[in-house]
């Protein structure tokens, strides 16, 4: 946890008992090492096995908000001191609003550090307003998440999810059923998975396929083009159920039309729609005679009621 200025972490009622909950489940991992980020930043308690974790209860019950923030050297110093630790996974969570010291650091080094080391850095980023862009940029070069807790007394849960998905294997290795759009008419008896990579799905994906609760295959639009993930091994015992199956064509035919759909329009259009906060997006994909793209075309629509065409 980081101490923090402006909105940062302001200790609600309750806090305490917040936080021990938050321990109880870093139970799970090897080791913690809370710092304290104001203007001037100090270790709370150094990196080192949690035990029953009352070595770090006391400290974090006098964890008081004062002074400005500076994420900048609690990040580095966390980093150096992870360098000497041997874990299986090592990871940053830092609780910020990001909201940091209107003074020249070097982001840009930290960035590439954070690029070229096995460290992994995640942010919960605290109140109404926080500082976005600086949070975003240290978990995309972190290769982490940012997870959002704008009333602080969700820390706690938040802080949950976080330290939750973090002590989950990477990789699945069980027999897990399949759901999903695709999984549907012809599709419908899909066997289980044998084995898969754990990810999370950004938020403008659409999964298509479900591997129990994780994302096993999902696309997402980039730019006029779509890209799509399939978390699993076409090639290993992971698959063996799939690949047995009579209907493997056609589940991976399905999953490679998904993404590049076959334009059947006289006029070279392909629409699609789904519904965003109670609005309805369409999206129109406009082709030539020879299947390129065509551009700034200008187009209408007309929304029907079901069973009127």
């Amino acid at each position: 946890p980081f101490r923090g200025g402006g909105e940062g972490l302001r200790r609600p009622r309750g806090s305490a008992e917040g936080w021990v909950l938050l321990l109880r489940v870093y139970l799970l991992l090897r080791g913690a090492g809370p710092f304290a980020g104001n203007s001037g930043s100090e270790w709370m308690v150094p990196i080192q096995p949690v035990g029953d974790g009352s070595a770090i209860y006391e400290p974090l019950r006098s964890l008081e908000a004062t002074g400005g923030t500076d994420i900048y050297y609690p990040i580095v110093a966390a980093l150096d001191a992870l360098d000497g630790v041997s874990a299986r996974t090592k990871h940053v969570l830092l609780f910020s609003d990001g909201k940091t010291v209107d003074e020249y650091r070097d982001y840009d080094g930290l960035l590439a550090r954070l690029q070229g080391t096995e460290v992994t850095l995640s942010t919960i980023a605290i109140g109404q307003t926080p500082n976005i862009p600086l949070l975003t940029a240290l978990i995309q070069a972190g290769h982490g998440v940012l997870y959002s807790a704008s009333d602080v007394r969700n820390l706690p849960q938040v802080s949950i999810e976080a330290t939750q998905r973090l002590s989950r294997s990477r990789f699945v290795t069980d027999d897990v059923p399949v759901s999903g759009p695709l999984a549907s008419g012809d599709l419908s008896t899909i066997p289980e998975i044998g084995g898969h990579v754990l990810t999370y799905a950004k938020p403008s994906a659409e999964v298509l396929l479900w591997a129990g609760e994780d994302p096993l295959f999902a696309r997402w639009r980039i730019g006029s083009g779509q890209v799509a993930v399939l978390n699993t091994d076409l090639d290993s015992d992971w698959s063996r159920q799939w690949l047995a199956w009579g209907k493997a064509g056609l589940l991976l035919d399905t999953m490679i039309s998904s993404v590049e759909p076959i334009t059947t329009s006289a006029l070279g259009l392909t629409g699609s729609g789904k519904i965003v906060d109670r609005q309805v997006e369409v999206l129109a994909d406009a082709r030539d005679k020879d299947g390129e793209f065509e551009n700034f075309l200008d187009l209408s629509a007309l929304l029907v009621g079901t069973g009127i065409i």
